[in-house]
């Protein structure tokens, strides 16, 4: 029984905050590529629509950088806590 806690305690535990990092930080990279195909069109103008692809793309790109790293401090912040109860 105690082994057993053991193995759990040490297993990765499922981290929500870096599982949404890795997909907006994928999404941000995706559309960052997508700003050197847009096309102008009559309504948007070709800056116009690359400087908004340009705009969300790094917004994107810093909201997956900070919630990973946001995971990581509390990753760290667990660990802390759990060794300390020990």
């Amino acid at each position: 029984m105690v082994s057993e806690e053991q193995s759990l305690e040490s297993g990765k535990k499922f981290e929500p905050l870096e599982i949404m990092g890795i997909f907006w930080l994928v999404f941000g990279i995706i559309v960052l590529v997508s700003t050197f195909f847009v096309e102008a069109t009559e309504q948007v103008p070709l800056v116009r629509g690359r400087v908004t692809n340009i705009i969300a793309g790094v917004l994107l790109l810093g909201a997956g950088i900070f919630s990973i790293v946001k995971a990581g401090i509390n990753k760290r912040k667990s660990e802390k806590n759990a060794n300390s109860q020990s």
